[in-house]
């Protein structure tokens, strides 16, 4: 390989890095928020969150962190 080709391949690399990094992100605010919302109030009070602080971190996009 030369090193035209080496650095070819390390700069594709790194531009798929930081969407999988984003991408990963996304996948966990998703998946907390949907069990955030399945969650009882007994449990939302375990936890530390009151209901109204549940439903604004439910409602939020999953890009938002």
């Amino acid at each position: 390989m030369t090193t035209y080709q080496l650095k070819q391949s390390f700069s594709t690399m790194y531009v798929g890095f930081p969407r999988a990094i984003s991408f990963t992100k996304w996948l966990r605010n998703y998946k907390t928020r949907q069990s955030l919302a399945g969650l009882s109030d007994h449990m939302l009070k375990d936890v530390g969150i009151g209901k109204t602080q549940a439903k604004a971190e439910i409602a939020k996009p999953f890009w938002k962190d």
